[in-house]
Order: C-alpha cells, then structure tokens, then sequence
C-alpha cells in the first residue's frame, strides 16, 4: 500500500474547521492490486496438458475457456486435443468430445449459434472418419450434418453471418474443387462455388485468419500473392476470395511470416510474426500498417522482440500484449511474454519476471482484462502452469486506462510523468487518478470543487458529511470513506462497493454521513475519503 499524496496526513489544500474540532478530508490512494505480468495464482489447471497448447478460446457469453494443440491429456485425463475448461483452470465435464481429434487441433471459433468450430490436421474425431474441420455443440457432440472435405490442415477460421464458414491453411483441395490455402464453405460443409474466386487463391500458407467487417478476413500468413494481387504476407480478403482493393500498398509488405494479426479501431493492423522489415524498411516482428497497407512509421519497435511472435492482443486502452519465442524486447528481457505502448515501446510496469518457460503459442484477453497463455512452457515466473496459465493483465475493461486514452497522446500514454497516477500534468494540484475519480480534465486546470465537507442534522444531533462526485461505472476504484479521531486508527463509514448507483451522468454527487455527532468541546474528528484502485499501478 502506497500513498501519492503528501507526507503530512493533513494536506494544505484540503484542510478544514467545524465548530471546535478540527476536521480533515485526506486523500490516499493504495494500489492494492497484484503487479501486472504476475501470474494469477486463482487459475491452477493442476496438471494441465500433456502436449502443447496451440490455440484457445474464451467463450464471452459463458467464460469458458476452449483449448486446442497436440494433447493426449489434460490434467491426467483422456482430452483428444481439445477441451473446455472452466474460469478457474478446471476441466468442464459436461462438454463431452469423447475421444476427440487423433491429431492437432489448430484453430477454434464460434459461430452465430454458440458452435463450436475445430479445425486442424486429424483424419478422425471421436471415432469418425471426418478430416480437419469439425462443427460441435455446445454439449461437445459431433454435428454430423457439417461433413467439409480438406486435404489438409485449417489453421484460421471465420464464420460468416449467413452460417458459411471461411478458414485458411496447408490445404490445396477443398471438396474435390481447387482451393489453395483458403476457401469457403456452405452452412454443411459443402464447398462454396457461387462467385467464388477459384484456383489461385494464396501462393503460399496462410496462418491466421481474423474476422473484420462485412464479412472480410484479416489473412497472414507466407504467401506473396493473394489471387491476382501481389500481397506480401498480409491481405485483407473479402468472402468471395478477392484482395482487390484492399491494402493496395501492400504489394511488398512482410519479408517473413505473419502469424499474428490485430485490427485497431481507427482502420489500422498490427501485424507480428518473423519478419524483419516491411515495405523495405526495419520493423523487427511486429509492424503497424495503415488501411492501404502502408507502413505506420509512428509505431518503431526498435530490436523488437529478439525470436518469433505468435500471438497477439490488444488491451482497450491500446496497450498491446505479445507472445512468442522472444527473450527480450528491444533489448530488455522479456521471457515470452510483452506489454507494448501504443506506439512500440516497452511498457516496463507490465514484468512477467521469469515469464514462460517455453514458447508461448496463444493468449487471449478474458473480460476481466486478465491474459490467457497457453503454449509448449511447463513453468511461468517459476511456478508449475504446465502448458496454460492466467496473468494478470492490470488494465481493468472501460477504467483508469481507457479515460486517459481519451486525454492523452499515445507518446504521453507512454510517459507516467504525464499519464501515470501522480502526474499531474496541468500543475493543478490534482494528480490523474484524483482527476479520474472526482471527475475533472487532466490536461485543464481544475474549476469544480472536490469533495466538500459539510454538516447534516440526524436523530437530533449534527454529524459531518462528505460529498463528492464519483464514477457511475467505476470498474477499477473503490472510494471508501473513513473516520479517524487521531489520524492513526481509521474506521470505515461507507464503501462505494455496497453503493452501487446507476445513472445515465458519468459521474454522480454522493454524500456520505458520519456516524458520530459533534460535541462541543469533545475530540476532534477526522473524514476522509480513500481510493483504492482495483487495476494495475501505470508506472514503476
């Protein structure tokens, strides 16, 4: 527990009188919360699998967690290379695949109706000679009316809204039909003719698909032609299997495998895998590319990571988080596992410590801003987590960090001087995370008042009262409310946890009461208020 305040427990600024006694408003602020890249110990899927983890999926409606890869076993139990786990690293039993898939299973998506679907490189599932795609239920049961024909291995999947399904992978044939390394199939599987474009397709593997709008895949992979146009390892492909007119610029891009793809709100991609430049120009496995397919020069990693990207993520106040076979981050060592600013950089508050042990394939964000790894590691920050494990991601959804991105660049993002909790930029007196909780602009002088201290008349007698503005919807700080007689022992009044409030303002005037009556002449009594805040510390 830390205080950003200053030493003296009375600051000047928020002194006041009442009566005879001296009452005080003092601020504190206690990050008390595990330091962002730590493992999260409530997540222990005891054994874990036997083999590596290539993909996951958390389902958002119901937080389970799917896991793909070469496992025989999960947690000393037959799991054919997929299972479903639940929120806390334990097998869900009721999702029942039976023997599952007799090889890798690659690739994990949902569609429209809460399906399942697995693509790898199998021949079999649960018994039956069905190859490399499969359709489940929510129960796990085979949906036997899905019966796709793939000569070889799906490794990106995109449902569409019409119950089609894209994917891309090693395969050349799909249905009988030349597909080469991606296709597009009908709501039974049956490969998809109508205007599609045929024969040529990728020139090379394609090794991720990520769905953007109107039904488009976001393509990575090793190609360098994408049907007639030159695409260098990363297209955008509509669900007729045409390039044109996406990412014109580019026709050079990657000169080495993109395995990793994330859209960013503003039409821009990031980009990572094992590449050394883009478009002719330095970017070390991780590149930032605008909607024409033009390199971002904003975004410079530097060295960037030092091995292969695999997976990638992006938190919702743009921070990005990275895994891989990488041991350091523009020279600074980073065991597999990386938080970036939005413009590249390092983001040092964000340490794994000794990180994963082994490479990390997949990660994925869960909606509590907590990350998901799964991989071929036995031990995370030197602790068992063999083949998945949870860390704790220290940016809590729609909080701290998504009100500074509305206020701040993403160079001052970068800088806690400017954007961390005790900065206070505006020279106000009143540092970000005060700012953020009582409702003010971090970058204008402050012109409304902070909390007030006041009196009220209860059961014949006056208390003290304090109001303040507070978040209505306050994922990452909890505003406690104490009493004190001696600035040492401090009493809790009133805790916005059991004060939930619903309002359509952002913020909303909240008056809290002591519970104590003032005496002539009797002990002095102290208020404050306390801001705990339930996400990461953004600055060492």
């Amino acid at each position: 527990m830390s205080s950003l305040f200053p030493s003296s427990p009375i600051a000047s600024w928020l002194r006041f009188f009442a009566a005879a006694s001296v009452v005080a408003l003092v601020p504190w602020l206690a990050a008390e919360t595990p330091a962002p890249g730590s493992l999260d110990p409530s997540f222990h899927p005891s054994h874990g699998a036997n083999d590596s983890v290539t993909t996951l999926l958390i389902d958002p409606a119901s937080g389970k967690i799917y896991l793909g890869g070469w496992f025989t076993q999960f947690n000393n139990q037959p799991h054919g290379n997929i299972v479903r786990l639940n929120s806390d690293g334990s097998v869900d039993g009721s999702f029942a695949v039976g023997t599952g898939g007799n090889g890798e299973i690659s690739a994990l998506a949902l569609d429209g109706d809460g399906n399942i679907l697995a693509g790898g490189f199998f021949d079999q599932f649960s018994g039956a000679n069905v190859a490399n795609l499969v359709r489940l239920a929510p129960s796990g049961s085979r949906d036997t009316t899905f019966t796709p024909s793939i000569n070889e291995q799906v490794h990106g999947i995109n449902p569409q809204a019409d119950g089609t399904v894209v994917i891309g992978g090693w395969f050349d044939v799909v249905g009988g039909q030349s597909r080469r390394h991606f296709a597009r199939l009908t709501g039974t599987g049956a490969v998809f003719t109508d205007g599609f474009g045929q024969g040529s397709l990728a020139n090379n593997l394609v090794n991720v698909l990520v769905p953007v709008g109107n039904g488009d895949s976001l393509v990575g992979g090793l190609f360098t032609r994408f049907n007639t146009a030159n695409r260098g390892r990363i297209a955008r492909v509509n669900n007729l299997g045409s390039a044109a007119g996406h990412l014109v610029q580019a026709d050079v891009g990657a000169n080495g495998s993109v395995n990793a793809i994330a859209p960013l709100p503003d039409d821009q991609i990031l980009i990572a895998g094992n590449f050394t430049s883009y478009a002719g120009q330095q970017r070390v496995r991780i590149a930032r590319i605008n909607g024409d397919g033009t390199l971002d020069t904003a975004f410079n990693p530097g060295l960037g990571p030092n091995a292969t990207v695999h997976a990638i993520a992006v938190q919702p106040n743009g921070k990005i988080i990275i895994g891989g076979a990488f041991q350091t981050y523009n020279g600074v060592q980073r065991r597999r596992l990386a938080r970036l600013h939005p413009n590249g950089s390092l983001d040092t508050t964000f340490d794994p410590g000794l990180g994963a042990s082994n490479t990390i394939e997949t990660l994925a964000l869960d909606a509590d801003g907590n990350i998901l790894i799964g991989g071929r590691f036995e031990t995370f920050a030197g602790e068992p987590r063999i083949r998945v494990a949870r860390v704790f991601g220290g940016e809590v959804p729609g909080g701290y960090g998504v009100w500074a991105a509305t206020y701040f660049s993403p160079e001052q993002l970068a800088d806690p001087d400017i954007s961390g909790f005790s900065a206070d930029p505006d020279f106000d007196g009143w540092n970000n995370l005060q700012e953020y909780a009582f409702g003010g602009n971090p970058l204008e002088p402050r012109t409304a008042a902070g909390p007030v201290l006041g009196t009220a008349a209860l059961n014949g007698s006056t208390v003290l009262t304090l109001s303040f503005d507070r978040l209505t919807d306050a994922p990452d700080v909890l505003y406690i409310v104490e009493a004190s007689t001696d600035l040492a022992t401090w009493t809790s009044l009133w805790s916005s946890q059991d004060h939930p409030v619903s309002a359509a303002e952002s913020y909303v005037r909240t008056t809290v009461e002591d519970n104590v009556p003032i005496v002539d002449g009797g002990p002095a009594r102290f208020l404050r208020v306390r801001l705990v805040y339930l996400g990461a510390t953004p600055e060492a």
